[in-house]
């Protein structure tokens, strides 16, 4: 895949990455695992911020 040569597209990447991960985290774990809001809000900016960083590495190769 080539390198977006635009840095606002890697940005818009990476934040498509985060909010992607932190709706899946959020959703499962306040739906599928039934736990409070505070521990799927905690879960879901986690892993948001883990794929911003994967993105982001991703982007540099």
């Amino acid at each position: 895949m080539p390198q977006p040569s635009d840095p606002g597209e890697t940005h818009m990447r990476m934040l498509q990455h985060a909010v992607a991960a932190g709706a899946f985290f959020f959703v499962l774990q306040r739906f599928a695992m039934k736990e409070s809001l505070q521990v799927s809000l905690l879960w879901a900016v986690f892993f948001a911020v883990a794929a911003a960083f994967l993105s982001w590495q991703q982007s540099r190769r």
